[in-house]
Parts: C-alpha cells; structure tokens; sequence
C-alpha cells in the first residue's frame, strides 16, 4: 500500500530571507506527525527551535528541517549525478499537518513523501545536482536539520577530486542520541549527531547515513520496542532444519483452515491453490511477504501467524531466520512499556534466533534490541554487556558504531567517565565517518572535565568548537561545562563569557541557574566581594528552588565563614542571611533536605561544628553523608572525617575520664569505625574505658591486641597493668600474677611501683597470703604521695578486705569508713561505681558483726547512688535480711512487694521471697499454719 503526497514549494508560507551570489539560502519546515513518544509540536515552538539554531552566517548555504514526531532513526540515499536527495525515516507514519514554505526563492523544486513498507520515504528534488550536504539530528522537538552547499562540477567526466574515491562507501552504523546523566532526563537538548558526506558528484554509488535514537537512561526507557525491522536481505548463513522448531517462539501449527477468506482492505494475498484435498498452500515467499504486509499494516498477531507458518511449512528455506527477526520485530512492537516479564520473554527469543543464526545480516541488530530491551528493564550493565558483545563480535557491522555509542552513553550516564571516554574515542578513531564525530569530540571533553584533567579538556574543547563551532551554541550542557572549564583553569573572564551566553541561548534550561551561580562564584575568586555577593543573592530571588539558589547560597556561606567579619560592612547588610554559613547550611539542609547538593551543606556543617567542639552534633550530619544513596567522593570524606571526629571525641572523653561515653561510642560506631585496632589510639583509651564500666573481657581482648603495635614503656605498662587488673576482676588470679612476675619492679618510677605493688596485694590476699598483703601494703602507704587520692582508696580497701580475712572486723570497718569519707571528699576522682561497692563491702562486714541497724543504713545509702537496676536489687536483697534479723515484718514485706513488682525475674527477688518464707517459719506465721 503506497500513498504519495507532491507538495510544491509554491504552496508554503515566506517567513525570512538570506541571498548569496551562488546559492540562496531556503529554510523548509516538514512537519511529520504521529505521536509515538512526544506529543506534536505547535508552530510557534517549531519556530521558537528554529530561531535556536540560526547562529552565524549561512552564506552559499541551504537549510532543509524536517520536524519529526520522535527522534527515531534514518537512512540518507544521494545518487551521484542526480539531483536528488532521499531520506528514510524509520519509525514514522505521514502526518496529517502540511510542510510550509519559509522563503520565496526556491531552491527545491518539490517534496515528495510515500509511505514504504519499512519506512516512511521524503524524496528532496533540487535545482542542481553538484552539491555537498550536511546532517545533524536534533531531539527536542525532534527534527532533523540538513544543510545543502553548492560545489562545481567536475572539470570532466570520470575525473574525480583528488583524494575522493569513486569506490562505494560503506553504509553508516545508527547514530543514537546524546547521552544523558540520570538527573537530565526529560531535558530539552541539543543536535546531537550528524553526517559528514563527500560531494555527491564525487561518489560512484549511494551513500547511506542511518540514525537510531534511544531514551535516555535511566529514568526512560531505553530504545523503542516498536522499531520496525531493517529492509530484508539475503542472508548465506547455514539454517539447519534441526534448529528451526528451537529458535521459533511460540510455534502454531499450521492447518489448512487456516488460510480463510480474506478481510475487505486487508493486505493479505490469496494463497495458491494447490491440487490435493482442495488443501491452500503458498510459497514461502508467499507467506513472507504476507507476514511482512500484516507487520507494516500494524496487524502484528497475523503477521506473526504467517512468519510462524513459514517456518513451519518450510523449516529449510533461506527466508526461515528473516522470518523469526520479523517474528521478534512484532512481538517487541507488542511488548508494553516495561513489563519485565514481556521483555524477558523479547530477550529470550531474539537470543535464541542470534545464537542459531549468528552470521545472519540481522544479528547485529538484534543484538541492539536486546540491550535496549535491557535498558529499559533498568538492568543498565547487563545492557552494556550486549552492546560491548555487538561491537566486539561484529566490528565490521552497520551497527558497531551504534553499539560503541550505546556503551559510551551508558557509562557516561553512569558516571563511569573513563569507560564512557574510551568508547567516545573508539567512535573518532574508527567511525570517523560515520555521523559522531561532533558528540564525540565534545563528549570526550566532558569526560575529561568529569575525572578532573581540567588541562587536557580544554584542548579538546577548543579542538571541537573550531570543527563544529554550530554545536556548541545548541548544547547547553556543553556552554555550562565549557565555562566551568575555565573557570577551574581560573580563567575567569573566558568562563564568564561562556555561562553569561546560558542566559541568552537558554534562558529556562536547567544548567542556566547553575552558570549563572559559577559566575558570581568566579566573582568572589578573583575578589570582587560586593559584585558577586550581589550576583549570587540575585540568582537565589529569580530561581528559587533549583540547584543555581542551592550553589549561590553555598558560595556565600562559604565566604561568610572564610571572612567572619564581613557581614560587619555597611554595603552587605541586606546580605547579612546569606553570609552566617551556620544558618545558611540548615537552611539548606532544612528546605531541600532531598536535594543531592544539600549533601555538601551537611558536610559543611558538620565541619563547622567540629571545629567548634561539638562532636556529638558534627557526628549527626555525617551520619546522614553514610548511606550508599549519597554520592560515593562525598561519602568517602564524610567517613573520614567522621574517624577523625569520634577519635577527638575519644580523646576528650578519657581526658574527662567519661568513660560511659566512651563505651557508648565504641557500641554505636565500633562496627563501623573501630572495627579492630589499626594503632594504639584511640584503642587504648577504649580499653581503659570498658575496663573502668566494668567490661573486663571486652577490655581484656582490646589490651590484648594492642601488643602487637610497640608500644612505648610507658604504654606497655599501662597494657600490662589493665591486662592484670581484668584478670583479677575475672578471677584469674594466676594469669595476672604471671603478667607482673616478669617486670623488673625496682626499675620503675615510683608511680607505676605503687599501681604494681597494689595488684600484687591483690593477688596476694586472693591467695590467702594476708600478712605478706597488709606488710607489703605498709611499704606502700610509706611510698604513697598525699595526692595519690585513687591509690590511697584502693590500699585502704586491700586493708580492709585482709583484716575481714583475719577475723579483725572492726579494723576492716574502719578501713572502709576512711576509704569511703575520702571518696565522697573528691567525687571528681572517684566514680559512682566506686564508692557504692565500697559503702556495700562496709555494710556487708557490719551484718556480718550482727549490727543489722548500721548495716541497714548503709545498704540504703547505696541504694540511693546506684544506677543499674541489678545493682538496686542486690541491696534491696540485703535490706530485705537486716529486716527480717531485725524482725520488722511491715518493712520486709514492702521490700518484698517492691522487688516482686520491679525485679520479677531476677534472681535476688528470688532469693529474697526464700529468705521471707525463713522467716515466716521461724516467726511461726499463721499463714503457714
């Protein structure tokens, strides 16, 4: 079915003029609309895109614009000698809204547009046949621009420039549109491909430039599904019958029912009759052709019965593997949006036909469908694995290039720049013809300024704009890193003049208001404080909430911090918000809290408050930079600075001896942070802190570990003093006896004499040797300074402990009560753990001597400094048996109820409830009775 529609240049609408004294410059708009991804675009936006793309001289230049529905991909076909040009769009259907003219003079003599079976054909007749021309495809509105220039003829027939060869060129890979970073989908863009011809009068044959569009990732899809097939070929690949069934997807059997009468306008052919039974059969080409016929009339389900009956009825025929890629071609039409089971099942079959058919023509292309298939299931690495197989297996391909583009536009996507900059530079070396050559060289240059060689990008920047200069004022993304190029280079004035020129070109695009930060930033730079403190508060009032008022607010804040007194000056006072960095960070952490760049606010204030000692505030921020969603160069300095923040916090805690903080810290971040000892420090200090909580195995394991980092004398004492000290706690007496045996003890200075001699009292009394401890203890206490307050209550408890052993209790009391009184006197150097074990030991030695009221006193004593809840129920339990010695039954049994009521599972509860009923039988209680 063909339509052909003649639309003479007479007939369009004049819009502007440009005369030279070869050729006359013709804009022609061709509007084809049909709505496959974008909806149509109004005249006034077309012309709006047009005036875009008019920058400089069109001198000896035409201008042909064909304005497209979606940016799909095409094929250019030029024959030597004729002046013709034909261009084939594939993936578009003829629109109902007519071309219009733009210029009187007429350079075209007609368009013409017929609607093939695999693309839609606009054929450009023009007034002579001695031209060079030039294409670029743009994707929003969707157009593709071509640009005629009139050359002369050649001197004679046959003779050919020099350096032109008459040898056909080869056909060109598809050309895909520009890459986009995730957060840029949805953005308005530039021209992003184009193809470089030779003259048409220098070429022996047809020259081909075929363009495939794919979204961009990851937010939309990847390429369409609904990509017609490629004009079919001959193929000379082996096709086994034995393969045939395996490779075709969802196989009908085919009857001779099924060939009925046909629908009125349908395209399907009558089948041959054949003479046995009245049975219908057709020719295998019959069937292709029929299937083909359903395809491009959209009936995809019967041109999927005929590609199915053609496989089936004759499994040997060469038509067999263009059948099941038409096959694929329909059912990936018929995959709907991203329905991962639909495009898993599109994956699957297209692999099994190019595993089956791996030489066939159209192998290659199905490779394509499958990675973009890939990409819009969002599996993007798998996707550029495909691609990667395409270039590497079919290098010689129509489609490598396209392939090679695919892997550059993902990792570039990606923000894998080093890979996206290796394929962009595959396409300049080896497809240098093939159309990429501007998006390459530019891209290949934003790659650069990605990965930070700020020097080499620019020779490569100034290397594109002097080949493609149209580019670059069609490209926003490329002005705004152009300029930021410079402006890294500290060449301030290039960098201004590029991101100014945002504002002209692109006033609503989403880079303007981040160029128009970068030049008040560059302000500041180079000093001119009030132009640029200006310049920012500008861009924050006219684009409030985007990333251009987040970045002006930061610069400020920045310079308010670096300069803490400016805010002071008369000419900044209506700036003075601006320039607290404090306030201006949880501004911006408090209002664009999901913002990527509040990120860098939090950094920045988590920093600040570092600075000023709040450790616990600083660590706040930088717990929000962990998590795997924040940018990993951010992340990465968040987490070292968070080392650096909990080591100071460490270091001022044991200076203030907080070793619960410590302990605390070590919970919250020790997985994390302190994973295993990497140095003596702050691991020492951690060590001193669990052993001071009480956490004597933890502590013991740490001092442990520390050994192996050589540690200093001083260091390796206090290592082996709190590996002793835990050892006792655990009453592995042995083990800390054999740590202090070794130590030459008339070697060290009196301070760590004195620590050693107490543990080896300790040690002793544990073993039973009292005398040697309370003499040992004398020596001691004559060798003791006034101020060794922590010394003195340890020699005073061992006294007290060796004295309970001997039998002296009232001198064991004594101790006790001097230990206690010089706790309570320097609280600041004796913890709450501390003095209330020693007001429990006293109380306990003083039931032991039967005076139960003073015992009593004293468990209630302790009970009001405790703090742990087990602790509160040991004594409760002691109060509970002064009680029942002192027979005051109200009292015992309100200390019953308080334990039955807090403590219910604990063991002293339960001890205590036994030493009730004691005494109830004893008492001869009735209710035992």
């Amino acid at each position: 079915m063909n339509h052909d529609h003649v639309f003479p240049a007479a007939c369009m609408k004049t819009m502007t003029q440009h005369s030279s004294l070869r050729t006359k410059q013709i804009i022609i708009l061709f509007l084809i609309s049909c709505g496959v991804l974008l909806g149509g675009y109004s005249s006034a936006a077309a012309e709006k895109m047009l005036e875009s793309i008019k920058i400089g001289s069109f001198k000896e230049k035409s201008r042909v614009v064909l304005q497209l529905s979606s940016a799909g991909f095409y094929e250019i076909d030029n024959q030597a000698d004729q002046a013709v040009l034909q261009v084939r769009l594939f993936d578009f259907k003829l629109g109902s809204v007519p071309p219009r003219q733009l210029v009187k003079e007429r350079l075209l003599k007609e368009i013409q547009v017929h609607q093939e079976e695999q693309f839609l054909l606009v054929r450009l007749s023009l007034v002579t046949s001695h031209y060079h021309y030039r294409a670029h495809l743009f994707k929003s509105p969707p157009m593709l621009v071509i640009d005629f220039t009139g050359c002369p003829p050649p001197v004679s027939k046959g003779t050919a420039e020099p350096g032109r060869s008459e040898e056909p060129e080869p056909s060109a890979a598809d050309l895909k549109l520009k890459p986009q970073s995730p957060e840029m989908a949805g953005e308005k863009s530039p021209p992003v491909v184009e193809a470089e011809p030779e003259p048409a009068v220098a070429k022996a044959a047809s020259e081909k430039k075929r363009h495939v569009d794919v979204a961009p990732l990851p937010e939309t899809s990847a390429p369409n599904a609904e990509k017609p097939a490629l004009p079919v070929e001959s193929s000379s690949s082996p096709r086994p019958g034995s393969m045939v069934e395996d490779t075709l997807p969802d196989k009908r059997e085919s009857t001779s029912q099924e060939s009925t009468s046909q629908e009125s306008g349908s395209p399907e052919k009558p089948l041959a009759a054949s003479g046995e039974a009245g049975e219908n059969t057709a020719s295998e080409n019959d069937l292709y052709e029929q299937g083909l016929s359903y395809y491009l009339a959209g009936e995809l389900e019967k041109a999927m019965e005929s590609f199915t009956r053609l496989v089936t009825l004759f499994p040997h025929s060469a038509l067999v593997p263009k059948a099941l890629f038409r096959y694929n071609d329909a059912l990936a039409q018929q995959a709907a949006g991203d329905d991962k089971q639909n495009l898993h099942h599109l994956i699957d079959n297209y692999l099994k036909v190019v595993r089956t058919y791996p030489q066939d023509s159209d192998a290659p292309w199905a490779l394509l469908q499958v990675g973009g298939a890939y990409e819009r299931m969002g599996f993007h690495y798998e996707a550029e694995g495909v691609y990667q197989a395409l270039a590497h297996q079919y290098p010689r391909s129509r489609f490598a290039a396209a392939a090679w583009y695919e892997i550059a536009r993902i990792n570039y996507a990606l923000k894998r720049y080093r890979k996206a900059l290796h394929a962009y530079r595959q396409l300049t070396e080896k497809y240098s013809r093939r159309g990429f050559s501007a998006e390459a060289a530019f891209y290949q240059a934003h790659c650069l300024y990605h990965l930070g060689d700020f020097a080499a990008a620019m020779p490569q920047y100034q290397a594109a704009l002097k080949k493609f200069p149209e580019y670059l004022h069609t490209d926003p993304q490329s002005i705004y890193l152009l300029g930021s190029c410079y402006l890294s280079l500290k060449k301030y004035q290039q960098a201004r003049d590029y991101l100014l020129m945002m504002r002209n070109l692109f006033p609503d695009n989403k880079f303007t208001n981040l160029a128009l930060a970068k030049v008040g930033d560059s302000l500041l730079a180079q000093g001119k404080l009030v132009e640029g403190i200006a310049f920012l508060a500008t861009v924050v009032k006219e684009y409030p909430e985007s990333d251009g008022e987040i970045l002006a607010r930061l610069a400020m804040a920045r310079l308010g911090k670096e300069n803490p007194r400016l805010h002071r000056r008369p000419e900044l006072k209506a700036y003075v918000e601006y320039l607290d960095p404090q306030h201006a960070y949880r501004f911006i952490v408090d209002n664009y809290a999901k913002n990527p760049l509040s990120d860098v606010a939090r950094l920045r204030l988590g920093r600040l408050l570092y600075q000023q000692h709040d450790y616990a505030g600083a660590r706040h921020f930088f717990d929000q930079l962990l998590p795997a969603r924040v940018h990993h160069e951010i992340r990465s300095v968040a987490f070292n600075e968070m080392r650096q923040v909990i080591f100071d916090e460490l270091k001022a805690d044991y200076q203030q001896k907080k070793y619960a903080a410590m302990v605390a810290l070590q919970e919250r971040y020790g997985n994390t942070f302190l994973p295993r000892p990497t140095g003596m420090y702050p691991f020492l200090w951690l060590a001193e802190a669990m052993r001071h909580q009480g956490l004597y195995a933890g502590a013991l394991k740490l001092y442990a570990s520390l050994q192996g980092f050589n540690p200093s004398k001083e260091e390796f004492l206090t290592i082996t003093w709190g590996m002793a000290s835990c050892h006792l706690a655990l009453g592995e007496v042995k083990d800390a006896d054999g740590l202090l045996n070794p130590l030459s003890m008339h070697d060290l200075e009196n301070s760590w004499w004195i620590k050693m001699m107490l543990l080896k009292a300790d040690i002793m009394i544990r073993t039973g040797k009292n005398r040697e401890a309370v003499k040992l203890l004398g020596d001691v206490g004559r060798r003791l300074p006034v101020g060794s307050i922590p010394e003195r209550i340890s020699l005073l408890t061992m006294l007290a402990e060796a004295s309970s052993n001997g039998g002296k209790l009232e001198a064991a009391v004594t101790h006790y009560r001097e230990a206690i009184t010089l706790a309570n006197d320097h609280p600041q150097l004796v913890d709450m753990v501390q003095r209330v074990a020693l007001v429990s030991a006293m109380a306990r030695i003083l039931f032991v001597k039967g005076d139960y009221q003073a015992a009593l006193a004293a468990f209630r004593q302790a009970a009001l400094l405790v703090e742990h809840h087990d602790s509160l129920a040991e004594l409760l339990y002691w109060q509970s048996l002064c009680y029942s010695r002192l027979g005051q039954k109200k009292e015992l049994d309100d200390v019953i109820k308080l334990l039955r009521s807090r403590y219910r599972n604990s063991d002293w509860t339960s001890l205590a409830i036994s030493n009730l009923k004691d005494y109830q039988w004893k008492t001869g209680s009735p209710n035992l009775q």
